[in-house]
């Protein structure tokens, strides 16, 4: 797929450790105008830093692709003439940070694909399967175990001073 060049690491050069590989990271996806995604996002306050929004490359969809985690909807994310520079953005990121937020306005399309495609990629450059968690907030409000995957958002965000314990 793409390699980073970015500003943020020479993820290249992370990349061929072992630690890397082995090294817990969450990608989240998040929408900014849904309750459930909204409402965690607002109850960080420094979400922000990690956070990146694919409006600012993708544009809205009108046809409705099925969800995210459909493999057409990522192709199509894919052809999109933004994606090459988003995805450099969101792949050096999850590089070198423990967590990566990716939010789009509803959180079922657009940052699905590109969390469900950067998890793959992820991968494909030798990253554990097992380390990493995949965390569609909005797309899956109803599943089992939600509240459990909410518990770990709020846990990662007290750990990185987000915000307190009892705010998330």
């Amino acid at each position: 797929m793409y390699e980073a060049h970015h500003e943020y690491c020479d993820a290249y050069l992370v990349r061929e450790t072992e630690a890397w590989q082995s090294q817990p990271t969450t990608i989240v996806t998040i929408g900014l105008n849904g309750d459930c995604g909204k409402n965690h996002f607002d109850s960080a306050p420094g979400l922000k830093d990690y956070a990146v929004d694919v409006r600012e490359w993708l544009p809205h969809d009108p046809t409705r692709m099925p969800r995210g985690t459909s493999l057409l909807t990522q192709s199509k994310i894919m052809e999109q003439p933004g994606f090459k520079p988003l995805f450099d953005e969101v792949n050096a990121r999850a590089s070198v940070r423990e967590i990566t937020v990716i939010c789009c306005s509803a959180g079922h399309h657009r940052s699905v694909a590109v969390g469900e495609i950067l998890q793959k990629h992820l991968v494909s450059q030798g990253k554990e399967p097992w380390a990493i968690s995949l965390i569609h907030v909005d797309t899956e409000c109803d599943r089992v175990g939600y509240d459990d995957d909410m518990l770990l958002l709020t846990d990662w965000w007290t750990r990185l001073g987000l915000c307190t314990a009892g705010d998330g």
